[in-house]
């Protein structure tokens, strides 16, 4: 066999063998998949299973067999902008981390309500009859403070889940699902992550406007004029649990791709050693 072929039939063997190999590593998280459940559980992040509530009301959710543990963030319903002789952005809802949560019967949860225009608070979340508390006029549920313009309390920021609203044009920071469950295994680090329970905002005087309540779980509601404002925004629930053992997200292997990897890698290995007896020969 020349040295062009030789080399040839050496590379075509170790693509054959490599490149099935990383295909298998990759496609596992893809595939995976997670119980029945209704509403119905997707896979979250590689290896975690979830369902989240973000519509007001009240609900029971029935576990899959089988699973280890389960976690929840629950976020209450974010108070409106308030017209109350004078202008305020909404308090954002309290947002919190539960990680034993008793799964072995059914879980019954409720999901607060956002406040209407100047006329509410928002409502609590409620989780196994652990309470969390909404939103109310300028403070979030947490008790966060508002901030007000120095020379007059009529226009102000909303207290936010995360801390103090800093000016009396921004509203409180919210917090992220990660960072109030401590980057658990089961609420890790996410890219995009919403900040949930937000302070609202307020207008910057009695002639300008801002923008709309942004639909984020908890967000008290903006001000947008000396005269209008945004409803707060609805709360939230979200459960998780561990992907089933025999899932590729914890075992990390697809059987009909392994079967196809390993004819490839089979291949690839005899085209190696047949290259390398005929260069001896």
């Amino acid at each position: 066999m020349n040295t062009t072929l030789r080399a040839t039939g050496q590379i075509t063997g170790l693509s054959l063998i490599v490149a099935p190999l990383a295909l298998v590593g990759q496609s596992a998280f893809a595939t995976a998949t997670c119980q029945t459940t209704t509403p119905a559980a997707t896979l979250v992040a590689p290896g975690v299973c979830g369902v989240e509530f973000t519509e007001a009301g009240d609900y029971t959710f029935n576990t899959p067999s089988g699973i280890t543990k389960l976690h929840a963030v629950v976020v209450a319903g974010g108070a409106s902008a308030q017209d109350y002789f004078g202008i305020y952005g909404g308090g954002g809802g309290d947002v919190q981390f539960f990680d034993v949560v008793d799964f072995d019967q059914p879980i019954d949860l409720t999901v607060g309500a956002g406040g209407q225009w100047s006329s509410a608070n928002g409502d609590d979340s409620i989780l196994n009859g652990d309470i969390v508390p909404g939103g109310w006029m300028t403070n979030s549920g947490n008790n966060n403070s508002e901030a007000c313009d120095m020379n007059s309390e009529f226009f102000c920021a909303g207290g936010g889940a995360g801390g103090d609203a800093p000016s009396r044009v921004d509203g409180g920071a919210g917090v992220l699902a990660s960072d109030v469950a401590g980057n658990s295994d089961l609420f890790p680090e996410i890219d995009g992550e919403p900040e949930l329970g937000a302070g609202g905002d307020a207008i910057l005087d009695g002639s300008s406007t801002i923008e709309d309540t942004p639909n984020i779980p908890g967000h008290g509601g903006n001000a947008f004029s000396q005269s209008t404002g945004g409803d707060g925004i609805d709360g939230a629930v979200y459960l998780r649990w561990p992907a089933p053992a025999d899932s590729l997200a914890s075992t990390g292997f697809d059987v009909t791709s392994g079967i196809a990897a390993a004819g490839a890698v089979t291949a690839g290995a005899a085209i190696l050693v047949a290259t390398r007896r005929r260069r001896h020969n």
